[in-house]
């Protein structure tokens, strides 16, 4: 029971200084130049929360020969991005990105497929990372596409 109770405290505390930072400033909204500008002291960056959807491009599962899938999965998920000035619009250089993946099978109806992932967005889209899949026990590298809607 005091475990449970120092877990809640521990978030509660993590969630405030979070919430207190304003990094959730504009979740839903793209990211205003004015915040970009006005978080870091030089005024040119600044660390977000946002949302994010992605797509796998390549998934490389570890069995026994080493299998790839393409276009295999797509998901939701929160992103702790990075925004930077760049000709007075705000540019995502690089995120970190929490998901929760979806098997798709593009021509057939097919059970749940369940995944979490853990990816780097690079470039503003490009993403690269690790996860596992709750259906086949096996964890993957995942190579894709991510958006953090930030425009």
């Amino acid at each position: 029971m005091m475990k449970r109770v120092i877990l809640i405290l521990t978030l509660a505390l993590v969630a405030s200084v979070m919430y207190s930072q304003g990094r959730f400033d504009g979740f839903f909204k793209s990211v205003p130049q004015d915040i970009v500008k006005s978080r870091d002291v030089r005024g040119v960056s600044s660390w977000m929360f946002r949302p994010v959807v992605s797509i796998s491009a390549m998934q490389i599962n570890f069995d026994s020969p080493t299998t790839v899938q393409s276009l295999n999965s797509l998901g939701t998920g929160l992103s702790y991005a990075h925004f930077s000035d760049v000709n007075n619009q705000a540019y995502q250089t690089i995120a970190v990105n929490a998901l929760v993946l979806f098997g798709t099978e593009i021509t057939d109806v097919a059970p749940l497929e369940l995944s979490l992932a853990v990816t780097a967005t690079f470039w503003q889209y490009l993403s690269l990372g690790t996860g596992y899949n709750f259906t086949d026990k096996k964890i993957f590298l995942l190579t894709g596409i991510s958006y953090s809607f930030n425009k």
